[in-house]
């Protein structure tokens, strides 16, 4: 299986589009995503879902926010 950078720059040869921005969306989506997570923790806190589900959910937004992170202080 290629890793990350391996499938950057084979879409880059293929479609000829400039990933040099790559970093930046992929911060985006982990903050996205973490933030469409905390609203289904915020289901489960108003009773709307199941509890651990929702804890769940909000243990892997927390690991996003870190991730995160970590790849704007790699900028």
């Amino acid at each position: 299986m290629p890793g990350r950078a391996e499938l950057v720059a084979h879409y880059a040869e293929s479609t000829g589009r400039d990933v040099s921005a790559f970093r930046w969306y992929q911060v985006l989506a982990c903050f996205r995503l973490a933030a469409l997570l905390e609203g289904g923790y915020a289901r489960a806190l108003a009773g709307k879902m199941n509890r651990k589900l929702g804890d769940w959910l909000h243990a892997y937004a927390g690991w996003l926010w870190a991730k995160a992170g970590q790849e704007m202080e790699r900028a």
